[in-house]
């Protein structure tokens, strides 16, 4: 198992669930899985850059400090 040195900061950005139950059916297709993972990577995607804009701002805040 991984251990991080301690101490360490963890910070998690936990995002809306996303429900593809509606859009993908008892059976789909490649076209309607190839735009689920469209949206899934842009969400998961749109978390990372507020993620790092999030930290960069905190950065820069201690920096004025």
């Amino acid at each position: 198992p991984l251990s991080p040195p301690f101490p360490v900061k963890i910070t998690q950005h936990i995002g809306e669930p996303i429900d593809l139950t509606r859009e993908a059916g008892p059976s789909p297709d490649k076209a309607t899985l190839a735009a689920m993972h469209r949206r899934v990577t842009a969400a998961v995607q749109s978390l990372l850059d507020h993620a790092r804009f999030t930290q960069e701002s905190e950065a820069l805040r201690k920096e004025r400090l």
